[in-house]
């Protein structure tokens, strides 16, 4: 007989999947990065979960640990509330229907069409990560010396005054990331930098501390939709969805791993500040085309596996 430490986790799984959350909560606050780029590939390939369970899990995980990230960079000041807060406005809508539709395709679909679709929105991420690697690539190489950051008044804070486009275009940013945190977990750390260092000029820095501030915002109402939606869905349709009315969320994992990086949090937090900007730059754009390029192989993989010799 296994020996069972936690209810449904067998000893051996809980110290995977504490070094998992450690692993994974020091890359979140030394970059940002992490909670779905890492944790939802974890969850699938080590630990065997389906792709809608992973989503949810990894979405309840990152409000969990960003929880204390977002304190210890609220405390270090490096955390640029009025750029968040405008990111939201289209951010969190997002996040809102595409979880929900997550769902209820999920409840109307038979399981083979719902991982065609998640492939092809698997896809279409690692294509907007590798998009926004160059990006961030080209950036480091040539550093823009028009369109300045925006004004700094005193306390630091970037004044969004007279700056529509820049509203804008940080509305619909936030739509776009926060559809794709929705559907898949992936995109509030990897996407939201890069619309914080281009669009808004903030230092990599602040750019950490804001992203893991949205990321946090943006996990807890996708968390919320899966934990919550399966249920509205069942009764909305009058059935029972495949494998019941269950949340999408397996809250015993989530919070192992949470407890997993609560000692890789602190240390890569105060690694980001110390650590020279253009060494995190170079840091943050290698964690990127790693992630982007693991994505690809998983997906690529199976067609190559299955295509005749």
């Amino acid at each position: 007989t296994r020996l069972t430490v936690v209810q449904d986790m067998e000893v051996e799984e809980v110290i995977v999947t504490l070094t998992l959350g450690c692993i994974v909560g020091f890359t979140v606050g030394l970059t940002g990065i992490g909670g779905g780029v890492l944790i939802v590939p974890s969850l699938t390939e080590v630990l065997g979960f389906p792709a809608t369970l992973a989503v949810g899990t990894a979405s309840a995980y990152a409000t969990l640990s960003k929880s204390y990230g977002a304190y210890v960079h609220f405390r270090l000041g490096t955390v640029e509330t009025r750029v968040a807060h405008l990111f939201f406005v289209g951010a969190v809508p997002g996040t809102l229907l595409t979880a929900a539709a997550i769902v209820y395709y999920k409840a109307v679909t038979p399981p083979e069409g719902v991982a065609a679709f998640q492939n092809r929105l698997k896809l279409f991420i690692a294509c907007v990560m590798g998009f926004s690697a160059f990006t961030l690539a080209y950036n480091y190489r040539f550093p823009r010396r028009s369109d300045p950051p925006l004004p700094q008044p005193a306390g630091g804070v970037p004044s969004l005054k007279g700056y529509p486009v820049h509203r804008v275009w940080g509305v619909l940013c936030g739509a776009v990331v926060g559809s794709l945190v929705g559907a898949t977990s992936v995109g509030g750390g990897v996407l939201v930098i890069p619309v914080l260092m281009l669009l808004f000029g903030l230092s990599t820095t602040r750019t950490v501390g804001s992203s893991i501030y949205i990321a946090l915002v943006l996990s807890a109402t996708s968390t919320a939709v899966y934990a919550v939606a399966p249920l509205l869905v069942s009764v909305l349709l009058g059935t029972t969805l495949q494998g019941g009315a269950k949340p999408e969320v397996a809250y015993i994992t989530a919070v192992v791993m949470a407890a997993g990086s609560i000692g890789g949090i602190p240390l890569g937090s105060r690694v980001a500040v110390w650590m020279p900007e253009r060494s995190l730059q170079k840091v943050v754009i290698s964690l990127v085309f790693l992630t982007t390029g693991h994505l690809f192989y998983k997906l690529l993989t199976p067609l190559s596996s299955s295509a005749p010799l």
